[in-house]
């Protein structure tokens, strides 16, 4: 299995403007990391970790998943129409709005300025 697809990091407000990062991995990946072996500037502290609770708390009491779920949805169905014609779209696929089109070439994910 390719590395990209064992191992990401969320680079994203994960806790409201509190610094946080975190790491997503394969259960294949995981049991290759031990305590002390990956480390982080913007890691699990534990006030950005209650920030985070409270964000998510704050976020799944107010808004409804339904509309995310949409357009998510829709996103990815347009990109699909787009793998169907374009075989240099290998994959597609997401959650809600978290959404990935996987490329067959690095060198195509790389903005091109006319």
């Amino acid at each position: 299995m390719a590395f990209n697809r064992m191992w990401t990091n969320a680079r994203q407000p994960l806790a409201g403007g509190i610094p946080l990062g975190a790491v997503l991995c394969t259960e294949e990946a995981s049991r290759a990391i031990h305590a002390g072996m990956h480390g982080t500037t913007f890691g699990g502290g534990p006030l950005a970790c209650a920030v985070a609770i409270a964000v998510i708390d704050y976020i799944e009491a107010r808004e409804s998943a339904r509309p995310r779920t949409e357009v998510g949805d829709y996103f990815q169905d347009q990109l699909r129409g787009l793998a169907a014609r374009h075989e240099a779209i290998i994959d597609v696929r997401g959650k809600g709005l978290m959404v990935a089109a996987e490329l067959d070439s690095a060198d195509l994910a790389k903005l091109h300025r006319r």
